[in-house]
């Protein structure tokens, strides 16, 4: 695993599961090279003491091994503002540590055992406020067919977010003064959305939601999902139009 002993900071990935990784290696007493593989469960993170922290695992092996447990393990921040808790040792090879800040910005924590270290960052973003979410139709639409009415229910982490009746609005394809948007916002979880328009529209943006994120929270386009079971009519008569869905279009934060 050829790494220079001033390991780099690791490249960052998409992935919320050992989002990045980092090693080094240089020759010890006893004949092996320490190996120290560092990785974090998520790479961004709120800059609130009200967001879960971010957790940072090293785990050291020697040939391949685990090192004994109760290995001791420095953890610090190399750059960069946040605060460092818990083990300093490691149990199966592998010492943790919690990582949280009230800054926004990047912070690298380094981590060292017996003269070997690592790198890895971390990004805190500053807290959104809102979430405004983009649903829209997609497919297409025979040229005498176009959308009279749709039911559709948006489902998202009531934890984390709150929506009021007057969160939601007509938009894009919807916007004309024909089209009538219903919403049912009563069911933490859950919006329902109804639409008529007696001319018809065609696919694209139809609705804007804009949610209040709970402090603490980073919102990702993931938690928000359209219920399998919406229901598309065609105008001037109740058919359901085939090959046309209900989609989460885009998220925005301000």
């Amino acid at each position: 695993c050829g790494v220079t002993a001033s390991a780099s900071e690791a490249p960052v990935s998409a992935s919320s599961e050992a989002a990045q990784t980092a090693g080094t290696e240089i020759g010890n007493t006893t004949g092996a090279s320490l190996q120290i593989n560092l990785s974090i469960d998520r790479e961004t993170a709120t800059a609130s003491l009200r967001s879960a922290p971010i957790i940072i695992s090293a785990d050291l092996s020697r040939a391949d091994e685990p090192v004994p447990d109760g290995t001791a393990v420095d953890f610090a921040i190399s750059s960069g503002t946040g605060t460092l808790s818990g083990a300093t040792a490691t149990v199966d090879g592998i010492a943790t540590v919690r990582l949280a800040s009230t800054t926004v910005g990047t912070v690298v924590v380094s981590a060292t055992a017996e003269s070997v270290s690592a790198d890895i960052s971390a990004s805190f973003l500053a807290q959104p406020k809102q979430a405004i979410v983009k649903v829209a139709t997609v497919g297409t639409l025979a040229s005498a067919t176009p959308i009279g009415g749709l039911l559709a229910s948006v489902a998202y982490p009531a934890g984390g977010y709150a929506i009021a009746s007057g969160g939601v609005s007509p938009s894009g394809v919807a916007s004309g003064a024909t089209t009538t948007l219903a919403a049912n916002t009563g069911t933490a979880g859950q919006v329902i959305l109804a639409l008529l328009d007696v001319n018809g529209i065609q696919t694209g943006e139809f609705a804007t939601l804009t949610f209040q994120v709970a402090d603490g929270f980073l919102p990702n386009i993931d938690d928000f999902s359209v219920t399998p079971a919406a229901s598309v009519i065609a105008a001037a008569r109740n058919a359901t139009i085939p090959g046309i869905s209900v989609v989460i279009q885009s998220l925005k934060l301000r």
